[in-house]
């Protein structure tokens, strides 16, 4: 059981993401989605998603990564759907590295557990199982990589019409 609890614990780390808003409070979840004006928010401890206006938000940070995303849109003259297709490739990106990278995790305790095995299997059961997660995971998460590749077609359509 406390290998379960374990691999959950770190599959929260990686999909975490805080999100800071102008008047101090911080949302911790995961980015399911990100739109033009908002961002929409899986929380664990709200069972709807969230939508939060952008133009509340300080900062977005995913602090297992050190990364952040700014919240204040530069003024520059890209078209806006091409901006906006690009924003979605960039985030859908994140999420594959993401995913695949928790499958991969998942894949090694996995094979850890089923290495580790006592005399009753129950080890080696659990092992097979979360290891075939973390396959299936990893194998998923190329659909996070081809998402992306269309956003980026799209948008480079649209960059080419403008030229």
């Amino acid at each position: 059981m406390k290998y379960i609890i374990l691999i959950f614990t770190i599959l929260g780390m990686l999909f975490a993401a805080e999100i800071e808003l102008i008047d101090g409070t911080v949302v911790s979840g995961e980015i399911i989605e990100t739109k033009e004006n908002s961002y929409i928010v899986k929380t664990s401890y709200i069972d709807d998603n969230i939508e939060i206006d952008k133009t509340k938000v300080i900062n977005v940070s995913f602090p297992t990564r050190s990364q952040v995303i700014p919240s204040q849109k530069s003024k520059s003259t890209i078209n806006p759907v091409a901006q906006t297709s690009i924003i979605q490739a960039g985030s859908d990106l994140r999420s594959f590295t993401r995913q695949y990278y928790a499958g991969f995790i998942m894949q090694v305790v996995g094979l850890f557990l089923m290495l580790t095995d006592d005399e009753d299997n129950k080890m080696a059961e659990v092992g097979y199982l979360t290891l075939v997660s973390g396959s299936l995971m990893q194998l998923l998460s190329f659909s996070k990589a081809g998402k992306a590749g269309r956003n980026l077609e799209i948008a480079g359509k649209y960059l080419e019409v403008e030229e």
